[in-house]
């Protein structure tokens, strides 16, 4: 195969388009994880750009996108995919708008997905989906981005312009999968409390101590509120002891926590009685803050869920805005609504 591969490629290449497409995709099915793939740019004088040019000159359709995506996913894992992924990357960008860029694209991000590629040439693909006009391509291309980076690094490396081109979206029926991103994004936010502590927590502290033999992350007094945050391994011990603070304590509205360190986990654990089905992010409220929209299962757990008056809701939005840093992300700002999923547009 390695000795004839220049022979039959020329072959491919002097084929009408009718018959060129399936013999080129069998050629490449066969040197698949073989060394000949291995050594199409160094061994046997064979360029990768002699495959990419047999598939550019193929007609546009569902065949030639069949070709490309046999051609990236015989050189997933190898030093080529690094080496020559400008030039694979131009040939998804000269494609024409439609399923068959879509599936190549597709097929391009996840042959580097979870390789250092994907860090090296993450701007890349970021910079080629730029040029992409706004349609249900554009938005199913960088979700696909979005999910190959899901929980990595990466996702927060590149925090910043990832959350520019999902704002720049247009709406449209492309709604929900925007949401979709944005909370991927929104939750790989890193967070933290301040640890300074007023006269009146540090008493508090001690209190909890007493009470629970539990020593708190954090206290933070808002309004008639007062917020215990310990960690996960203390949470069900500390409540046991609740009740009993309670009653010492009956001016003030007690809440233990427990605290993590990601956004959409922690805000799960400041709703811990109503039933909380989802939790979703919109990209602009009125104040041009990241809305966060915790949904509940009916008008009754919504009640629970924002407080009497809404009193409960206001402190939790008052305690991020003053006592939670988003990390690097500097400016960045939410406001948390509830919602009963049965009746969308009743928000608090």
């Amino acid at each position: 195969m390695r000795e004839k591969f220049t022979n039959l490629l020329t072959v491919v290449e002097a084929m009408p388009d009718d018959y060129k497409c399936d013999a080129f995709r069998h050629l490449i099915s066969a040197i698949k994880g073989t060394d000949v793939i291995k050594a199409l740019s160094s061994r046997i004088g064979i360029t990768f750009s002699n495959l990419l040019t047999v598939v550019e000159s193929m007609a546009a359709g569902e065949a030639k996108g069949d070709a490309f995506s046999d051609l990236v996913r015989a050189i997933k894992g190898t030093e080529m995919m690094r080496e020559k992924f400008s030039n694979v990357l131009d040939v998804v960008e000269i494609m024409p708008d439609g399923h068959n860029k879509l599936g190549a694209f597709s097929d391009l991000v996840y042959a580097i997905k979870g390789t250092d590629v994907m860090r090296e040439k993450c701007a890349n693909l970021l910079t080629a989906m730029e040029s992409i006009p706004d349609n249900e391509y554009k938005v199913d291309m960088f979700s696909d981005l979005i999910s190959a980076i899901e929980g990595t690094n990466l996702m927060k490396e590149k925090f910043g312009d990832l959350l520019t081109v999902v704002e720049t979206m247009p709406d449209d029926e492309n709604k929900l999968i925007k949401i979709e991103m944005f909370t991927k994004l929104i939750n790989t936010i890193a967070i933290s409390f301040k640890k300074k502590f007023t006269i009146r927590e540090l008493l508090l502290h001690q209190y909890f101590y007493q009470c629970c033999k539990v020593y708190p992350k954090n206290i933070i007094l808002i309004g008639n509120f007062v917020f215990f945050l310990v960690n996960s391994r203390d949470y069900f011990n500390a409540k046991l002891s609740l009740p009993l603070m309670r009653s010492h304590l009956t001016i003030k509205k007690l809440v233990i926590i427990r605290e993590e360190k990601t956004l959409l986990r922690l805000l799960y654990n400041f709703f811990p009685d109503p039933q909380v089905h989802n939790i979703r992010v919109n990209q602009n409220g009125p104040s041009g803050k990241k809305e966060i929209i915790v949904g509940v299962s009916s008008f009754v757990e919504r009640g629970i869920a924002i407080g009497c008056r809404g009193e409960y809701i206001k402190a939790v939005n008052k305690l991020f805005e003053e006592n939670v840093s988003f990390g690097e992300n500097f400016g960045f700002q939410i406001i948390i609504k509830c919602e009963d999923i049965h009746s969308r547009g009743k928000i608090s």
